[in-house]
């Protein structure tokens, strides 16, 4: 089977971290003895106005074509209107890079296209399609932003994405309820697939760490720093812990983002600086090991489709706290493996972690439990679905074909 995987996020020169999820994917699919392809779409802007954007620095060299192992990697640049003003321009731009890329391996025939994320390839895919005549998964990481799909012209992409996509997959239940609200309320309740994200477990022996009663515990948060991500209740709870007599503990936050010079200074006002440490973005295996020397996860973000990060800190042994009604949900089941609290409530989330800080014995329990967890969320588990998916599209696709060539046949 060969697999034309397009994406807009994946490990690049320029952001080694960016999209690791997608590559494992693509690593997984190459060990279940599939050919694999990747196009990763990238925007491109005139650079005086791109130098405005710093987000564009990391891209704008970066190399049209690469060999990683087995794994073709190509870069499509796309001409990008910025704030989803005209999103026809951008996401033709975006189909036309695509078909650009794939001239260049005129030798290469596919079976079928793997598609992740929505914006903007996904919404691309009928016209990418047209030329390639092969089926298309599109597979939902994120929430799309409502901007989108309240305009005409975003709800008739997606509208003709939804009718010429051969399957729509989630990664997240909270992705579901979002399509079926804002953007697929006529469709049925199975019209979109449920295929979990997976994880790589540790090569070596995982050692599950038991504190002791008054032991300082090594708390952590591993994320973009955007508001949503909900660090700063937090930082919160932990001043109010502090303010309670709850010293012992340390919390370090890996990553970077818009919102780091705010949660600094609102670290700096709630007195705590000398216990939080914002060890900024680091490369994927680094952000692992510091992880690794940890005892809690915790990330109350208010709007994550599945959280990969929580599988990430469980496969290592480590208990962690999300919020009910999100991604973490599909993951963590509270007072088994860590603690689901209330979607941006500093209450909340004080109290999961001063049960936490009064009862620290718990966490080597929720943390066998947490690893035990992390292996129903394999890799293999995750490419096996895949590969069942692509086969029933490929069987329906070459029916249809049949059935169209019989039918010119008799006519």
């Amino acid at each position: 089977m060969r697999v034309l995987v397009l994406t807009p996020v994946y490990p690049s020169p320029g952001s080694v971290s960016e999209g690791v999820f997608n590559e494992q994917h693509a690593l997984a699919l190459v060990a279940a003895g599939v050919s694999v392809t990747v196009i990763v779409c990238k925007p491109w802007l005139p650079g005086f106005i791109a130098r405005h954007w710093p987000r564009y620095h990391s891209i704008a060299s970066l190399p049209k074509r690469e060999q990683r192992g087995e794994i073709t990697i190509l870069y499509a640049r796309y001409l990008h209107i910025p704030g989803y003003r005209w999103p026809g321009v951008t996401v033709r731009s975006c189909s036309n890079a695509v078909l650009r890329a794939t001239q260049h391996l005129s030798a290469r025939r596919w079976d079928i296209i793997q598609c992740h994320s929505e914006w903007p390839v996904g919404l691309a895919i009928p016209w990418i399609k047209a030329t390639l005549k092969i089926p298309a998964v599109i597979t939902m990481h994120i929430q799309l932003d409502p901007p989108l799909f309240r305009q005409r012209a975003g709800a008739q992409l997606l509208q003709r994405m939804v009718a010429e996509s051969d399957a729509l997959v989630s990664v997240g239940t909270p992705l579901v309820r979002d399509a079926k609200q804002n953007w697929l309320p006529d469709r049925a309740d199975d019209s979109i697939r449920l295929i979990p994200n997976g994880v790589p477990l540790p090569d070596t022996q995982v050692q599950i760490h038991e504190p002791s009663g008054g032991e300082r515990l090594n708390l952590i948060s591993i994320s973009n720093l955007v508001p949503i991500k909900g660090i700063d209740y937090t930082l919160r709870a932990l001043a109010a812990l502090k303010d309670e007599g709850l010293l012992h503990w340390q919390y370090t936050v890996v990553g970077d983002g818009p919102a780091r010079k705010d949660l600094e200074t609102l670290v700096a006002n709630l007195g705590i600086a000398a216990q939080v440490r914002f060890a900024g973005r680091l490369p994927h295996a680094e952000a692992m090991r510091v992880l690794a020397q940890s005892d809690l996860f915790i990330l109350p973000s208010w709007q994550e489709a599945f959280g990969v990060v929580y599988l990430e800190a469980m496969a290592r042994g480590i208990p962690a706290i999300g919020c009910k009604g999100q991604g973490a949900e599909d993951i963590i089941r509270s007072g088994v493996d860590g603690l689901l609290v209330e979607p941006q409530s500093v209450q909340s989330v004080v109290d999961a972690l001063r049960s936490v800080l009064n009862h620290p014995g718990k966490l080597a329990a929720w943390g066998t439990q947490a690893r035990q967890r992390a292996t129903e969320f394999s890799w293999d588990r995750n490419v096996r679905a895949y590969l069942s998916l692509y086969q029933e599209l490929m069987a329906a696709h070459a029916k249809q074909h049949d059935n169209l060539a019989l039918s010119a046949k008799l006519s």
